[in-house]
């Protein structure tokens, strides 16, 4: 990783979590036919259904992203290569920072283009995944662990000292509107905060249904300049519960042109990617614990707004 590449800061917004709970609870009831929001000790998160690297998410919480989408259209910048600890360090973490989110794997290690799971401890333990199309079978997908603390292109993560303290426990089931989880939730915030800048990050549990996921395969030889360029490239499957997914949220893009939101789930049973929505929304359940990011990071911005985000 370059570590000379353009870094930018900004504080967050951070109103108590007892507010951010109710006005949470109220957006999501809008789209749920179920949904309860309350602030609790937040669980060990190292253990089941949710295996995380760290027992919680608390302490000098940061929301950081690296480069963008841009970096991956039209024409892939390879180059683009982030150590995920030298990016805790720059974000002012210790060694033994927790880490989770989601972005592109390190194809420069791994040898192939490949969604990545983060989940892993700085200088320490590394319980990521890639997961990427088999090359014999698209209609398939491979998940495996990742050694390699690094990633290609983008990545949006939250970062923590991965203590147990006061967290968001999220509770949905039974979608009955339009929106996703996660888009529910960040359009709440921006819609009671306004211009106030908020990130949050965490661990969403999809506990029953089924979900549409994608998959990067194998980087385009050719330009992906439209949608219908994307959608062509693209592989979409769907995906059983359980699936546990890390990634990070922000109530706007701002002048950083900063990505709303990025998810990306695992599982023991082999399924994961990009996560979107869930494909059976009465049957849909959700377990999530989040928490609010003191200071945002932004580093290696492209100098191109992205134009085809809502594809990945």
């Amino acid at each position: 990783m370059d570590t000379n590449i353009p870094i930018q800061t900004a504080e967050l917004y951070c109103p108590p979590l007892t507010e951010v709970a109710e006005v949470l609870q109220a957006g999501l009831r809008i789209n749920f036919a179920s949904a309860t929001v309350t602030v609790v000790d937040c669980p060990d998160l190292k253990q089941e259904p949710f295996t995380l690297t760290a027992s919680g998410l608390c302490g000098s919480g940061r929301v950081a992203e690296l480069g963008g989408v841009a970096h991956l259209v039209p024409t892939p910048h390879k180059d683009k290569i982030y150590d995920i600890n030298k990016v805790a360090r720059v974000a002012g973490m210790s060694p033994g920072a927790f880490v989770l989110g989601a972005g592109a794997g390190p194809l420069h290690d791994t040898g192939f283009n490949c969604e990545l799971v983060t989940n892993l401890l700085t200088e320490g333990a590394n319980e990521s995944y890639t997961i990427k199309v088999d090359a014999e079978d698209p209609s398939r997908y491979i998940q495996e662990k990742c050694r390699f603390p690094e990633c290609c292109m983008m990545l949006n993560i939250f970062l923590s000292e991965g203590k147990g303290g006061k967290v968001l426990e999220v509770k949905a089931a039974n979608r009955t509107g339009d929106k996703d989880i996660i888009q529910c939730m960040r359009m709440s915030l921006s819609a009671r905060y306004g211009e106030k800048l908020m990130g949050l990050g965490g661990v969403l549990l999809l506990e029953k249904g089924k979900a549409k996921i994608h998959v990067m395969p194998e980087l385009s030889e050719t330009p992906l300049i439209t949608e219908e360029d994307v959608e062509n490239w693209m592989k979409y499957y769907e995906m059983s519960a359980p699936l546990v997914c890390l990634g990070t949220f922000v109530t706007q893009e701002t002048n950083l042109d900063l990505r709303v939101q990025h998810f990306h789930c695992f599982s023991k049973h082999g399924d994961g990617g990009h996560f979107y929505t869930d494909t059976t929304p009465d049957d849909a359940e959700y377990l999530g614990y989040f928490n609010m990011g003191e200071s945002l990071i932004r580093g290696d911005c492209p100098p191109k707004k992205r134009t085809l985000e809502r594809c990945f």
